[in-house]
């Protein structure tokens, strides 16, 4: 199943990637989760650069054939490959999201990109989610679209509340 996201940030390329990036953000993000856990690590590839959110989040709302299947709780790995600015100023990237259990998974896998645009930027995300389970992987490939949608829309607006706040000062991207 395809996933397509779009926002616009009023902040240029370089300020939305640091907040992107940036531990307490992505603290934040966790919470808007609900996750009982989150680790946070950095890796620097290159002129590029790698940030990988690992959070333990509840199974509660999820339909109960798969809750049967996954327990109480899942680990979902939510990985961001950010390469070199492009001469144009833009930031693209590999975002590879996904949860495993047993044998069975979940997966975001695609490109996201920030690309300057007017006095700010835009976000997006292009994406294919799949789903390798025994049973009902359709509709449980359906929910996680619906999960990923509802995750990148807490992103953004959490990051117009960073953006908006004066307070928040956080350092541009290298």
């Amino acid at each position: 199943m395809n996933l397509r996201y779009e926002a616009s940030y009023p902040a240029p390329v370089e300020i939305a990637l640091a907040i992107m990036t940036n531990d307490a953000f992505l603290a934040e993000l966790a919470g808007e989760m609900h996750a009982r856990s989150q680790e946070v690590t950095h890796v620097r590839q290159g002129d590029g650069l790698v940030t990988e959110l690992v959070v333990t989040v509840p199974t509660e709302g999820i339909p109960s054939v798969f809750k049967r299947l996954v327990g109480s709780s899942l680990r979902i790995v939510d990985s961001r490959s950010w390469r070199p600015a492009d001469p144009d100023g833009a930031r693209r990237g590999v975002l590879a999201v996904g949860t495993s259990v047993r044998k069975y998974q979940l997966r975001v896998e695609g490109s996201t990109q920030l690309i300057p645009h007017g006095d700010g930027c835009l976000f997006t995300v292009s994406a294919r989610v799949t789903a390798q389970l025994p049973i009902a992987a359709g509709l449980a490939a359906k929910e996680a679209h619906s999960l990923a949608l509802e995750i990148l829309a807490d992103q953004s607006k959490l990051m117009n509340t960073w953006l908006a706040d004066p307070n928040r000062k956080v350092e541009q991207a290298e």
